[in-house]
């Protein structure tokens, strides 16, 4: 199992990781909500890894797109 944390400069995301094995998704947002994204394709992952924009880039191909539930 591989699990990649990435500390993001965006002005809605200020972190996510990714769990390899599990396909998991987690997303931190600047306002303090923390969401997991379910079976989320580990190439989906490495374009948001080199994405001009992560913001940008969650919004067209992650965000609405995989089931997901806001963490406690």
């Amino acid at each position: 199992m591989t699990i990649i944390y990435k500390s993001i400069n965006s002005s809605a995301l200020r972190a996510a990781s990714y769990d390899s094995h599990e396909k998991n998704l987690i997303v931190a947002f600047n306002n303090g909500s923390i969401y997991n994204y379910a079976s989320v394709p580990a190439k989906i992952w490495k374009m948001f890894l080199i994405a001009d924009s992560q913001g940008r880039f969650f919004n067209k191909y992650i965000k609405g797109k995989f089931k997901h539930e806001k963490r406690v």
